[in-house]
């Protein structure tokens, strides 16, 4: 017996640190990787991610300077993850929702860009920066995090509220994009959607080609991926 609870201890340890023998299901999945994508679970260290690989609550994931990455999340909606970014998944109850579902909230934008497109939600839910926060139900949109602190937001379709650390709402339209900072009221500017866009590829060129991509990419409504079977330990005889 003692051999075979040495033999399935490391085991059962790696399983819990990769999300295999998690309560919760995931709330996304990874659907594309250019270059490296390293993900570290709420309980665990930083490893490198592959594709289709579940996403849960409580997941960083980042990238290098040279990749990009993206994750479709089951509530519907795509996330492209810049170059040398880092993002959090917050469920409802980091979110301070009162509820107990198993599902995701909130990102949280540590560093970097990320750029976004959601189908219409049921309930809101909110991209969370260093200096604001911004609610979205269904629209497609660029959130920048830059190293000095600021935060700028461009809404290419749909419409978001984006709330500074001034407490200070600000709805934004297509075309329509804001930088805000912490301590400060944020700044709203305008200009057309091809000017956006046009501004976006210029300062993201490779980005912006990846994500045109994501037509192409596997989707978790059209081939959902296939959970693996665990295969617990059994006693040795």
């Amino acid at each position: 017996m003692s051999r075979w609870i040495c033999w399935t201890l490391p085991l059962i340890a790696v399983m819990l640190a990769s999300g295999a023998w998690s309560a919760d299901p995931p709330v996304g999945y990874v659907v594309a990787i250019d270059g490296k994508l390293e993900r570290k679970p709420s309980s665990g260290n930083w490893a490198v991610a592959r594709l289709q690989q579940p996403d849960y609550v409580g997941d960083h994931l980042r990238t290098d300077k040279q990749s990009m990455a993206a994750v479709e999340f089951t509530r519907g909606g795509k996330v492209g993850v810049n170059t040398a970014t880092e993002i959090l998944i917050v469920g409802p109850r980091e979110a301070k929702d009162v509820t107990e579902r198993s599902t995701v909230e909130q990102i949280t934008v540590q560093a970097g860009s990320i750029w976004a497109k959601f189908a219409k939600q049921s309930e809101q839910f909110k991209i969370q920066t260093e200096s604001c926060t911004i609610g979205i139900r269904g629209t497609e949109f660029v959130v920048e995090q830059s190293a000095d602190g600021e935060t700028e937001v461009s809404v290419l379709e749909g419409e978001v509220e984006v709330v500074d650390s001034t407490n200070e709402v600000t709805r934004l339209k297509p075309g329509q994009y804001i930088r805000a900072r912490r301590g400060q009221r944020a700044r709203l500017s305008r200009e057309t959607e091809q000017q956006m866009r046009q501004r976006l590829e210029r300062r993201h060129a490779r980005f912006t080609r990846f994500w045109a991509k994501r037509a192409t990419w596997r989707t978790i409504q059209n081939n959902p991926p296939q959970r693996q079977p665990v295969n617990r330990p059994r006693p040795r005889p």
